[in-house]
C-alpha cells in the first residue's frame, strides 16, 4: 500500500519528499490491533439524496465525528455541505490545532491512485462522498484522517508544513483515494511539532428550505411533513422550524420520530411574535438520522420519502391563503406570468439565493407592453439570503375597481466577458392587501424562458 499526501502545486519538490515522511505515520499507526479496531466501526450509509425537479433549495449537511488512534490532538470540528442536485461540495472544513483546513476544492477534485472498490466506480465529488460515507468495509483500512503540523520539525529546515488528509486504501494493493489540504506555516518550536491519526464517521442531516412567504398578524403558517414512507419498523427523526430572512430561528421548533405513515406538523402563530406588520418567514424541514435508513446499494438514495407542504391561513376563520407543495420546482432564471393589482393592494417580489450559488441581478416590474413600472432593486445575495421589492397599486394612479396587470421581473446579472450568468435566483411573488398584509394571490417562479430556434 502506498502512502501519499496531496499537496498544492505551489509547493516545492522538496516539500513533497518531506511530506512522504509524514505518510509513514499512517503505517506506524496501522498495526493489526488498530486495523481491527477500525473495522469494528459502523460503516456509514450514503447520504439522503432526493433530487428535486429543477433547482429546489436542497442540500445535505454532514457533521464529522472524529476518534483518535495515535498522536494528537483531536480535530475540534469538521463538516461539509453536499448538493445532491449538482453533485458538488459547497463547503468542506476541518478545525485542527487552531487552524482551519478548507478542503472544498480537494473534495470536488479528489486524488485517486487506483479506485478502491468502496467508492463504487464513482469519480470526482461523488467519489469523495463515498470516501466519507461508504468506505470502510471489510478488506479496507477504514476511512481515516491523518494530520501533521511543523513537518519536517528539524532545526534550520527551509519551510514547515501543516496538512490534513482523509484517505481510504485497500491494505494489500495500491488502491487509494485522498482528500487533503497542505500549506506552509511558520517554523514552530520542536516541542510543538504535532502529528495525529484516527478514524471518523460522517453523519448527515438533510435540510429542505422552501422559499419565504408573507405572514401578518391574524395568520398562522403551518408545516405539514408526512405521511412518511419508510420500510416498516424503520424510524426517521425530523426537525421542523422557521427562520426569518436573515436565517435566524423564530417561533417554535419540533423534533419528532416518525415511522411508516406518520406525519409531523408545526404552527407559527403570527400573533405570538408581536409583529408591527407583515414579515417574511421561511419553513425549515430537516431529516436528522438518514444514516439509519436502509439503502439498496452504495450510491443509491435511502428508502425514505417525506411529502411536505406549507400553508398560510387566517387564524379567525381557518381559511387558507397560500399553499406551497414541497415538490415545487423552482427555475434558476424564473419568468413570471402577469398578476392583477387593484387599489389597496401591493405586489411583492421575493428573491433568494439557492444553496449552491449566489443570486445577483435586478428586481423590478413591467406592464403588458413591457415598460418598466415602479421601483427596481439591485441584489447580490449569498446562499440563504433573501431580498424583496414591493409595488403599491396606489402609486400607479388606479381608481377604485380599476385593475392593472403587472409582471414581476428578475433580471440576472450577465458577465460582460462571458456573455452568460452563473447567478440563480429562487423567486416567488405575492399580491396582498396593503393594510392587513393578507395574501390574495401567490405565484412560484417555476417557469424558465425556453430556447427559441434561430431565425433563418
Amino acid at each position: 500500500m502506498i502512502g501519499i499526501l496531496v499537496v498544492t502545486s505551489s509547493m516545492s519538490q522538496g516539500a513533497v519528499s518531506l511530506l512522504w515522511r509524514t505518510a509513514a505515520l499512517r503505517s506506524v499507526f496501522r498495526g493489526g490491533i488498530v486495523r481491527e479496531l477500525f473495522r469494528t466501526l459502523l460503516t456509514a450509509l450514503l447520504a439522503l439524496m432526493i433530487a428535486p425537479n429543477v433547482h429546489a433549495d436542497l442540500t445535505t449537511t454532514y457533521t464529522i465525528h472524529f476518534s483518535l488512534v495515535g498522536g494528537g490532538p483531536l480535530p475540534t470540528s469538521g463538516s461539509f455541505v453536499y448538493d445532491s442536485t449538482t453533485n458538488q461540495f459547497l463547503s468542506f472544513t476541518v478545525q485542527w490545532n487552531g487552524l482551519t483546513y478548507d478542503l472544498t476544492s480537494s473534495a470536488n477534485n479528489p486524488q485517486i491512485e487506483e479506485p478502491p472498490p468502496c467508492i463504487g466506480g464513482t469519480t470526482g465529488p461523488q467519489a469523495t462522498l463515498a470516501l466519507m460515507t461508504v468506505c470502510g468495509a471489510e478488506g479496507y483500512d477504514v476511512a481515516s484522517w491523518v494530520a501533521v503540523y511543523g513537518a519536517p520539525c528539524v532545526p534550520g529546515a527551509p519551510f514547515h508544513v501543516a496538512s490534513f488528509d482523509f484517505q481510504a486504501a485497500v491494505v494489500e494493493t495500491e488502491e487509494q483515494i485522498n482528500v487533503a489540504k497542505s500549506f506552509e506555516v511558520p517554523p514552530p518550536p520542536p516541542d510543538q511539532c504535532l502529528s495525529a491519526l484516527g478514524s471518523y464517521i460522517a453523519r448527515p442531516t438533510w435540510t429542505w428550505r422552501p422559499p419565504p412567504t408573507g405572514l401578518t398578524p391574524g395568520q398562522i403558517i403551518r408545516i405539514i411533513a408526512g405521511p412518511v414512507y419508510v420500510p416498516p419498523g424503520v424510524p426517521v427523526e425530523v426537525n421542523l422550524g422557521f427562520v426569518d430572512v436573515n436565517g435566524a430561528n423564530i417561533g417554535p421548533q419540533l423534533t419528532k420520530t416518525l415511522t411508516q405513515g406518520q406525519t409531523a406538523t408545526l404552527d407559527l402563530n403570527a400573533d405570538t411574535l408581536q409583529l408591527p406588520g407583515r414579515i417574511l418567514v421561511r419553513p425549515v424541514v430537516t431529516v436528522v438520522n438518514p444514516n439509519g435508513l436502509p439503502s439498496a446499494a452504495a450510491g443509491s438514495p435511502p428508502a425514505v420519502f417525506i411529502p411536505e407542504v406549507t400553508e398560510v391561513f387566517d387564524t379567525a376563520t381557518g381559511f387558507g391563503r397560500v399553499l406551497i407543495p414541497g415538490d415545487t420546482a423552482f427555475a434558476a432564471h424564473p419568468v413570471f406570468a402577469f398578476q392583477g393589482l387593484a387599489l389597496g393592494q401591493t405586489i411583492q417580489l421575493i428573491a433568494s439565493a439557492f444553496a449552491n450559488t449566489g443570486c445577483s441581478g435586478t428586481l423590478g416590474f413591467a406592464d403588458v407592453d413591457g415598460n418598466p413600472v415602479g421601483p427596481t432593486k439591485q441584489v447580490t445575495l449569498q446562499p440563504g439570503q433573501t431580498a424583496s421589492l414591493e409595488l403599491q397599486a396606489g402609486t400607479l394612479g388606479l381608481a377604485p375597481r380599476q385593475r392593472k396587470e403587472i409582471q414581476p421581473v428578475v433580471s440576472p446579472l450577465v458577465s460582460a466577458a462571458a456573455g452568460a450568468t452563473d447567478s440563480a435566483c429562487q423567486a416567488t411573488t405575492e399580491v396582498f392587501e396593503t393594510i392587513t398584509g393578507r395574501t390574495w394571490t401567490y405565484q412560484p417562479g417555476e417557469r424558465e424562458l425556453p430556447e427559441l430556434p434561430a431565425v433563418q
